[in-house]
């Protein structure tokens, strides 16, 4: 087992601290609501999960509500698409919580001990996660850069980038890095930052796959030492990194296009129209 600022590694699988508190707790919840073996709490447990997942999901979207104007399926997808972005615990916590007590209100007593040891279950693994070790990224990081498709590689370091960037560490083979990937090359034919740095794939495969998903700028790839340098645990991992090299922003696994618009909102960076 390898704990990491950004998930837990155990037997080959790799878990965002956020995804396994929440399924920790959801099946702590589920085992000792139906342990009772009563409709009425089985109903209000279930009905609070779905609830709270929902709920979660919306207070992380809503706030980049006016990037869909027009795109009320996307807007929609960004909610419900749980392979992509993530959840605010607290509120899912809350509103499950609510659903629960409104459902088996009579019954509030039965219901304590259960999400009482769910949350304690759930909220464990948060105790484990280390805190980040990496503020800045050092300047003098190497890699390989790509002027178009199929040009040759020019040694480059992290200092050479443009700031602020949204760096996207990834690989083609990575199931989660093709789902994001459409959301990256959307925002860069918009004119936002972004970087996308290749995890060590040979040169024509990382050539044939942006040609294939027509990302339109400049890429680069990790030789091997870039993903120490950031401390890379898994695939797709996403860093905003400030002009001086400070990491603003950090998140494991694929974004949403709530989410991903988000980053950019929060920290005020707005697209510019011919960057390449």
């Amino acid at each position: 087992m390898q704990l990491t600022p950004d998930a837990m590694k155990l037997l080959g699988l790799t878990l965002d601290w956020n995804r396994l508190a929440l399924l920790l707790g959801t099946f702590a919840l589920l085992t000792l609501v139906g342990r009772r073996r009563d409709a009425l709490l089985d109903r209000a447990a279930m009905w609070g999960l779905a609830t709270g997942l929902l709920g979660g999901r919306l207070v992380t979207t809503l706030p980049s509500w006016h990037a869909f104007q027009g795109q009320g399926w996307e807007l929609v997808r960004s909610v419900l698409d749980l392979r992509t972005g993530t959840l605010s615990l607290g509120w899912a916590l809350g509103f499950t919580l609510l659903t629960m007590l409104v459902i088996a209100r009579r019954r509030v007593p039965e219901l304590l001990p259960a999400l009482l040891g769910a949350g304690l279950i759930g909220v464990a693994p948060l105790l484990l996660k280390p805190a980040p070790t990496l503020s800045t990224v050092p300047g003098t990081m190497p890699l390989e850069r790509y002027a178009s498709l199929g040009a040759q590689a020019t040694p480059v370091t992290f200092n050479d980038l443009p700031g602020p960037t949204l760096v996207n560490v990834w690989a083609s083979w990575c199931p989660p890095c093709r789902l994001e990937m459409p959301l990256l090359v959307d925002a860069s034919r918009r004119g936002y930052p972004v970087t996308l740095v290749n995890s060590a794939e040979p040169p024509a495969t990382v050539a044939a796959y942006l040609q294939s998903v027509g990302f339109p700028s400049a890429y680069f790839r990790d030789s091997g030492a870039a993903s120490g340098a950031l401390q890379i645990s898994g695939l797709p991992t996403t860093l905003l990194i400030a002009p001086d090299g400070r990491v603003l922003e950090r998140h494991f696994g694929p974004l949403s296009a709530a989410q991903l618009q988000s980053i950019f909102d929060r920290n005020g960076i707005r697209p510019v129209m011919g960057m390449k």
